[in-house]
């Protein structure tokens, strides 16, 4: 949280009208079964409030990945919109990865909804990791915002490293763009996670 809100100050310092954080960054992403854990969940909720409060009077919004909690106490790998004290829309995330090292309808239910977000007057697509990597699934969550009105595409992943990753992941975006050439945000994890399947690397970019 201290490091979100010393990005948020350095963000509005350099002009930025919005600061974009990756996939599940309040909890992060290899919580493996603390994500069954409902205080963990509640800790990360109570997270999300803080930063949420910190951005009152600032003038930037910021996109963070976090873990909701619905009515039903079903969670979601979800993004929340914040600007100037308020939580102002919510994304979940669509296609949930259950091969190699990912796990994650044993933790998350799929989107409530698929939707743009309203970014001071611009509609902005945000999708999150695996909504880009739609190729074997029926549902098409790009190409549904685009048709939505997106103005811009943002992704926020959790994407592991492996040799050739990156020209990967911008074949996959250009792919989208065809259709509908529109500005494309990728942001992505930094870091390391000894997990269920060995070191897993997370490479940014």
């Amino acid at each position: 949280v201290e490091k979100i809100k010393r990005t948020i100050d350095q963000a509005l310092e350099q002009g930025a009208g919005l600061v974009v954080f990756p996939e599940l960054t309040i909890p992060g992403y290899g919580c493996l079964d603390q994500f069954q854990n409902p205080s963990f969940i509640e800790d990360n909720l109570n997270a999300l409030e803080e930063i949420v409060r910190f951005t009152g009077g600032k003038s930037i919004s910021v996109i963070c990945g976090f873990v909701d909690r619905g009515a039903d106490g079903k969670c979601f790998n979800s993004a929340g919109l914040i600007k100037n004290g308020a939580l102002l829309d919510i994304v979940d995330k669509t296609l949930l990865p259950d091969y190699d090292i990912f796990w994650e309808s044993r933790y998350f239910s799929p989107a409530r909804s698929i939707h743009p977000i309203n970014v001071d007057g611009f509609q902005i697509g945000l999708e999150i990791c695996e909504d880009l990597w739609d190729r074997s699934y029926s549902i098409k969550v790009s190409d549904q915002l685009l048709q939505a009105g997106a103005e811009c595409m943002v992704n926020i992943s959790a994407s592991p490293f492996h040799p050739g990753k990156t020209a990967t992941r911008m074949d996959l975006m250009k792919s989208v763009l065809e259709s509908r050439p529109v500005p494309f945000v990728y942001t992505n994890l930094v870091g390391a996670q000894d997990g269920y399947e060995g070191e897993v690397v997370f490479d940014g970019r």
